[in-house]
């Protein structure tokens, strides 16, 4: 809990001398609330089924040429 509530009880206690305003903090706090949940979410977690996926095609690597009135280089094109 004390995560979660850590921001907002540090803004209640410095709140005259403080740089960062209460939104600042409020922010934090939800920050860390998000995170909570997703920590959760992944301790909870659950399977994921396997789709079909159609068959892979094969994976090409080519050089290309590559010009400009500049300079002229050479590309690396791949595809998967």
């Amino acid at each position: 809990m004390i995560p979660l509530a850590g921001p907002l009880i540090v803004a209640s206690e410095h709140r005259e001398r403080d740089a960062i305003p209460t939104g600042g903090y409020i922010a934090w706090t939800l920050v860390e609330a998000a995170g909570l949940g997703m920590l959760l979410a992944g301790i909870h977690g659950h399977d994921v089924p396997a789709r079909a996926t159609p068959p892979r095609r094969k994976s090409t690597v080519s050089l290309v040429p590559a010009l400009s009135p500049q300079a002229g280089a050479v590309a690396l094109n791949v595809t998967w």
